[in-house]
């Protein structure tokens, strides 16, 4: 019978430790419960945190995406009428450049033809100087003879009616013959 005593005894001892262990094991069950309440709702809080992320990574991409798009299109837009005026730009100066063009050919023309002109002129200018050149040297031949014819006349006239003054007088009339004829001839040229 003692031997069932110590038997119940330690049997019951045995109820206790599990007891106690239950025990613990229930507290232990109720701490990973309450746990798992907590995480359930930190992992609600995360999630709806990051449902806000994505909604605000939504509305940053968008924003983000839009103002591309209008920078871009900006960009765009400067690129073609700083193209359209460059185009302009070069359409007047190639206007400008041919009208230069024509206004340097008409230039030229008118180089050539006064060239022309100028070399006309320096031909008739020589030829005037020749012609000069000419007058002056009958005139010259003209006031030599119309002196000596001076010259002889008074001699005749000094000398009377003399032989030698008639002969002179002759020869002065021979003289005024050939003179008249260089005054005509002077008169034609």
């Amino acid at each position: 019978q003692k031997k069932l005593e110590v038997e119940l005894s330690l049997e019951h001892d045995k109820l206790l430790k599990l007891q106690d262990s239950n025990a613990k094991l229930e507290s232990n069950v109720k701490q990973l419960e309450n746990s798992k309440k907590q995480l359930l709702i930190e992992l609600e809080s995360m999630r709806k945190t990051v449902n806000e992320l994505r909604h605000q990574l939504k509305f940053c991409g968008e924003s983000v995406e839009q103002e591309f798009k209008q920078q871009s299109q900006q960009i765009i837009d400067s690129a073609e009428h700083q193209i359209l005026e460059q185009r302009r730009l070069t359409q007047n100066l190639a206007q400008e450049l041919r009208c230069n063009i024509q206004e340097l050919n008409a230039m030229k023309r008118e180089n050539r033809a006064l060239v022309e002109c100028i070399s006309v002129l320096k031909d008739e200018k020589q030829e005037l100087e020749e012609e000069l050149k000419s007058m002056k040297s009958g005139l010259r031949d003209h006031n030599l003879e119309f002196e000596m014819t001076h010259i002889y006349s008074n001699y005749a006239l000094d000398n009377g009616r003399s032989k030698s003054g008639i002969s002179l007088e002759k020869h002065l009339k021979g003289t005024h013959a050939k003179d008249d004829k260089k005054i005509f001839s002077f008169k034609t040229i």
